[in-house]
């Protein structure tokens, strides 16, 4: 929203350049995400007690995570909204790959959200299965890579893999020679459709799993995030992104 108030009166309100810088609106959209959660956590915590809301650890778990039962589930409700509102508000909304990542962070955030409501009412932790969970996943992250795929035919995205660091190593996940055949082109993004569905899936479960068996993984989300905000900021930005390439970089010694 910010960027686009940019766009629209920039040349009548300087103030308004701040907006298109990128280092100012990702520490903008930190500082929001960080008031949102501050003003809306102790709420949701309280609703979530309030509901009889709790979580249910696995009785084959160990001692150690049974003092963990009762505790506030569904906190992923709070964190999404601590995703999509800064987004909402700082992101270049323009750019139609932030839609498409937010639609399938939602997408991915409604199976959650199904699986630990399952949980509550069952009063147990058994929600989902995990053929169901992983299954309804995989379809997610397939047409998510089916509208990449789309978008690579009209040029708008690449295929590419590029390494930090080393941008002169860019394998390509597309099949190039299958293209000119009807009968093969869907054969031609399959290795690129595999490795979306790897990385969307794999990331989803992986910090669960870390976690341990209950599946209260804040410690984790934390960790993931940071990273995941340094590499987004450098990878977006022309200045920081331009000395990724080891050619660039300063030599010690």
């Amino acid at each position: 929203m910010f960027y686009y108030l940019y766009l629209k009166f920039h040349g009548d309100i300087h103030l308004f350049n701040l907006f298109r810088y990128i280092t100012f609106r990702t520490a903008y959209a930190s500082l929001t995400a960080l008031v949102l959660s501050l003003v809306l956590g102790p709420w949701v915590i309280e609703q979530l007690k309030k509901f009889q809301v709790g979580q249910f650890i696995r009785e084959e778990g160990p001692q150690s995570h049974q003092s963990k039962a009762g505790t506030p589930t569904m906190g992923g409700m709070l964190i999404n909204l601590c995703i999509v509102i800064p987004t909402l508000l700082w992101a270049d909304l323009t750019n139609l790959f932030v839609w498409l990542v937010l639609g399938v962070s939602l997408a991915f955030a409604a199976i959650g959200f199904w699986d630990d409501y399952q949980k509550v009412r069952r009063r147990q932790n058994l929600g989902m299965t995990g053929r169901t969970k992983i299954l309804l996943q995989v379809l997610t992250s397939f047409l998510f890579g089916v509208v990449l795929m789309g978008l690579t035919t009209f040029g708008k995205y690449s295929t590419d893999l590029t390494f930090p660091f080393y941008k002169q190593i860019h394998p390509d996940f597309l099949i190039a020679r299958f293209l000119s055949n009807p009968w093969t082109y869907v054969l031609a993004y399959l290795p690129f459709l595999l490795f979306v569905i790897l990385v969307l899936v794999g990331s989803s479960n992986a910090v669960n799993l870390t976690d341990g068996l209950d599946g209260l993984a804040i410690g984790c989300v934390l960790i993931a995030a940071s990273g995941l905000t340094v590499l987004t900021y450098v990878a977006g930005n022309a200045a920081w992104s331009r000395y990724l390439d080891v050619e660039h970089l300063p030599l010690v010694g």
